[in-house]
């Protein structure tokens, strides 16, 4: 991958889309997010940031960069570190949450059954159509699914997302995401390990020959 381009390519693009999510934060509108499907990765972090999360029984979150070389970043230090000290842990490592999941432990503020979901957009003023009560009591799946994302993860991102979280709890949104692009810089750069390059491509074969045998 190193080869294609200059490290800075990489760093630029996560530069734009980390000050993207900072400008979602100070934004004086309320930004309102509709989770109805899969978000991880670059989804996380626009839909992490906004003042209004608004989850569905179709969803499903997950931050699973560790397997791939690198760390849960667009702002990860800072939405997860507030989290309660056990689930920020497991979700850092990459277990998947359901929408229920999310709304029980904080990373959604309402939930909302999906075929509900164009009425709420033509009325986000009616509160009353969020369904709060629906909470699952999933703890020990997580973990398991944490301990199994772990195994397959690179060791050196679980130390650096070890860290970021650690520091990320004591501080505001800006610097943790500063840190974050730091990281990743270095990364890019290879300075930190060639784990990322050498994870991707293993990921990116693994999926071609899925695609052949599917």
């Amino acid at each position: 991958m190193n080869e294609i381009g200059h490290w800075s390519f990489g760093a630029n693009f996560y530069r734009k889309q980390l000050t993207i999510d900072y400008l979602l934060v100070t934004s004086k509108k309320p930004v309102v997010a509709l989770i109805n499907g899969i978000v991880m990765g670059g989804g996380a972090g626009i839909s992490m940031h906004a003042r209004f999360r608004i989850v569905t029984e179709k969803t499903v979150f997950a931050m699973q960069e560790v397997s791939i070389g690198l760390f849960p970043n667009v702002g990860a230090s800072h939405f997860l570190s507030r989290l309660p000290w056990r689930i920020f842990r497991v979700d850092g490592w990459g277990a998947r949450f359901d929408g229920s999941a999310m709304l029980a432990c904080g990373l959604g503020t309402h939930f909302i059954l999906s075929k509900d979901l164009a009425l709420l957009e033509n009325a986000l003023d009616m509160a009353a159509s969020s369904n709060e009560g629906v909470i699952a009591n999933g703890a020990d799946k997580w973990i398991l699914d944490a301990t199994n994302s772990m195994k397959i993860a690179s060791p050196t991102s679980l130390k650096v997302f070890r860290h970021l979280i650690k520091v990320g709890r004591d501080e505001k949104l800006d610097q943790c995401l500063i840190r974050e692009f730091i990281v990743l810089s270095h990364i890019m750069r290879r300075i930190t390990s060639d784990d990322f390059f050498e994870y991707f491509e293993i990921k990116l074969e693994l999926y071609k020959r899925l695609r052949i045998h599917s």
